[in-house]
């Protein structure tokens, strides 16, 4: 089902909500994990996960996009992930994201994959501060 996650139907309720590589592309972040309160049970869980990127990993993603990403539109590649009528991108960072989720959930659980010394990737589990 393709649907606007800040236009989620609060009547109907879910016991886990599993949101992975997606609040990156959302700039209204806040709204989203308001939303998931609304729709989560009462013992319910959340599970999200995104990308942590510091400047050394933002220069690596650049750099793919130059070298492996050939095929994506030159305006696309010039704009380096950047927002563009054509490619959204990462719009919100991993400290955002963390700082929304705060507000409305209780983290349980907080994971960060790494590859050598670089944390790369956060997995969050949630429940509702309520």
């Amino acid at each position: 089902e393709k649907t606007d996650l800040a236009n989620l139907n609060k009547n109907e309720k879910f016991d886990i909500i599993i949101c992975l590589s997606v609040l990156e592309h959302i700039e209204n972040t806040e709204k989203i994990f308001q939303k998931f309160k609304e729709i989560l049970n009462k013992n319910g869980l959340l599970i999200v996960g995104y990308p942590i990127e510091s400047n050394l990993m933002k220069l690596i993603r650049k750099l793919e996009a130059l070298i492996f990403r050939k095929d994506m539109s030159k305006e696309i590649r010039k704009q380096s992930y950047s927002k563009t009528e054509e490619f959204t991108g990462h719009i919100s960072d991993w400290k955002k994201i963390d700082h929304s989720m705060k507000k409305h959930f209780q983290i349980n659980k907080n994971v960060k994959i790494s590859f050598c010394f670089f944390k790369y990737y956060a997995l969050r589990k949630a429940y509702n501060k309520d």
